[in-house]
């Protein structure tokens, strides 16, 4: 009974391997079949794709085509409105056209932004299937033991991270070509002065009749002539000022004149009558003209805004001053030119001083440096 019994076991247990195995037949037959189905449809997808592409190229050939094509018709439209209000048509008209034509704008701009956000949608699409692959990829050749295995999240902040740096990197891209670009406009208008203002010196040096192997340049001279104004400036005010310091002197001198009139004419004796009166006079003179110029020294030594010209200008004029005193007649014969000798007698060592400096002077006046002039004065 038993070995019956193993019998039967034994062929129920052959018959569901049988039956197993035809499962298994059957079952990688339907596999094979979804296989084929699978590769069928995915090449029917890619063809779909193709196409798809090439009718999206050719929707965005027929939109180019309607845009040139509006863009001609809005032209001559509005050549004919233009035209049209020429002769006084409504401005009605023209304001409807001008509605149609925002509302055809607002309906291709609409378009090419569903465009956009399906293009965006696919390239993102796109991105996350590489990024898929590539994760699956980098898994599958790294084993899990090893040690500088990275997460997939911090994987991912990494990707996005490099990403943003990327579009930095091109932002900056393109601001170097931005600035490049303004650099060579700004170099090429800088070549355009350049030459405009090498032609505006050969003009100016053809019609100064100057020569051609030294050209004369235009900042040069404009830098030139605000010197020269500054110091013609300059000059005038040192002028202005060594004319006020003359009239100053000039009125003191005026000033000691009358008084010395006024005394002389309250005396008892005549310049001409006595032969004390001319010594005292002539000691008076040069008192007050070595005063005047002790005053010019120290205005000289003191006041570094006068110039040399201004100082020389201004000695010739007392130098001419004291020439007209002394060639007046009063003072012929104490200098040395009458022959009076009473007068001759009464001179004292001090007078006859008073007298070498008179004829030091004169003899300075020939030459009329008011330096050597200063210089005797000192001594």
């Amino acid at each position: 009974m038993k070995g019956k019994h193993g019998k039967m076991i034994d062929s129920h247990l052959l018959a569901e391997l049988d039956a197993l195995k035809t499962d298994l037949s059957i079952t990688s037959k339907k596999l094979e079949s979804k296989t084929q189905a699978v590769v069928i449809l995915h090449e029917a997808l890619e063809q779909c794709k193709k196409e798809r592409d090439e009718f999206r190229q050719m929707a965005e050939q027929v939109m180019n085509r309607y845009q040139l094509l509006r863009k001609t018709l809005s032209q001559g439209t509005q050549s004919e409105t233009l035209s049209a209000k020429a002769l006084g048509q409504m401005p009605s008209k023209k304001l409807a056209y001008l509605l149609v034509e925002s509302r055809e704008a607002n309906r291709a701009l609409e378009r090419e932004l569903v465009e956009m956000n399906t293009k965006l949608s696919d390239a993102e699409g796109d991105i996350k299937l590489l990024r898929q692959q590539l994760r699956t990829s980098f898994n599958q050749s790294t084993s899990p033991t090893e040690p500088h295995s990275v997460p997939s999240d911090e994987r991912q902040n990494l990707i996005s991270h490099l990403e943003r740096l990327t579009a930095q990197v091109n932002e900056l891209e393109r601001e170097l070509s931005r600035c490049v670009d303004e650099k060579q406009e700004l170099l090429s208008e800088r070549d355009i002065y350049r030459n405009k203002c090498d032609r505006l010196n050969n003009e100016l040096n053809y019609v100064l009749h100057g020569d051609e192997r030294k050209i004369v340049d235009i900042d040069t001279l404009i830098m030139e002539k605000k010197s020269l104004k500054y110091r013609l400036q300059a000059v005038e005010e040192e002028r202005n000022l060594a004319m006020a310091t003359l009239a100053k002197y000039k009125k003191i001198f005026e000033r000691k004149a009358s008084k010395g009139s006024s005394v002389g004419s309250d005396s008892a004796f005549t310049p001409n009558g006595s032969p004390q009166h001319p010594s005292k006079l002539i000691l008076f003179c040069l008192n007050l003209f070595k005063c005047l110029c002790y005053s010019v020294c120290r205005v000289y030594v003191t006041s570094s805004r006068i110039g040399a010209l201004d100082l020389h200008t201004v000695g010739v004029k007392v130098t001419v001053l004291l020439w007209e005193i002394l060639t007046s007649g009063c003072f012929s014969s104490p200098i040395g030119f009458g022959t009076d000798e009473s007068v001759h007698s009464t001179n004292t060592a001090d007078e006859c001083h008073n007298l070498s400096f008179f004829r030091a002077l004169l003899r300075m006046l020939k030459f009329k440096t008011f330096q050597s002039f200063i210089q005797i004065v000192l001594e």
